[in-house]
């Protein structure tokens, strides 16, 4: 066994032991000894190699692309007379050109509907969708910008005018919490919902005070609210 030293930065000594007996090679033994992980399996690198989204992300590519392929099938079966639709289907992404798949994607955004009945999507879901296709297409080697290509400004166009129209029917949009008007707040001093004379009442009193006080106020309000290091020095005259 022959020990080969080496001084490393700050005078540190690092020592290489190489069995030269059992015929091996250099091992390390110094700091950098677990530095590397173990190496890969074959699989394991072609697995990281070919993931190009995240897990949840390839399931949300996936659920839009299933979602216009059935849209596709429909829609053929109904009108099978417009070539720019038939010529638009997402299977063969290798013989599809702008022009089609664009025409398909504009008719597919204004038509597609929840399953079952259930309404029109939200403007920010068919948003997600075209990104989820331009992924798709990304995947397969076709590195399209569908919102910034010039040749799918008609679906730029068409997916803005549809969902202006989603927002005005109030679809996506979340409720906002209803204002408690000074009759209101009047009515639960005077019903006992607020108020000292139970542990009860003053918890509810202590909520809706501080509600209104610091939670429905802005950031630079509740700051305003805060004692400064002057204030308190000034409580305490020592």
């Amino acid at each position: 066994m022959d020990n080969l030293g080496v001084t490393g930065g700050a005078g540190k000594q690092y020592v290489f032991k190489k069995n030269i007996a059992q015929g091996g090679g250099d091992r390390e033994e110094g700091p950098s000894a677990t530095r590397f992980r173990t190496p890969l399996e074959a699989a394991e690198l072609e697995n990281l190699k070919n993931r190009t989204f995240a897990e949840n992300m390839e399931k949300k590519v996936q659920w839009a692309v299933d979602m216009f392929k059935q849209w596709w099938r429909n829609r053929v079966s109904k009108d099978c007379c417009d070539m720019r639709i038939m010529w638009g289907d997402l299977s063969n992404v290798e013989q599809i050109s702008k022009g089609n798949l664009a025409y398909s994607l504009c008719t597919f955004i204004s038509e597609v509907n929840k399953v079952n009945g259930g309404g029109e999507y939200p403007g920010a879901t068919l948003y997600q969708i075209v990104i989820c296709t331009q992924f798709f297409l990304q995947k397969n080697g076709i590195n399209w910008k569908l919102l910034d290509d010039p040749d799918f400004l008609c679906l730029h166009y068409t997916l803005d005018n549809v969902m202006k129209e989603r927002a005005k029917m109030g679809l996506g949009q979340k409720k906002s919490a209803q204002v408690i008007s000074v009759t209101d707040e009047e009515k639960m001093w005077a019903e006992g919902v607020l108020g000292e004379l139970s542990p009860d009442q003053l918890r509810e009193t202590v909520m809706y005070l501080l509600g209104i006080n610091l939670a429905l106020r802005g950031g630079g309000g509740t700051l305003d609210t805060s004692l400064s290091w002057s204030q308190i020095s000034n409580l305490n005259p020592c």
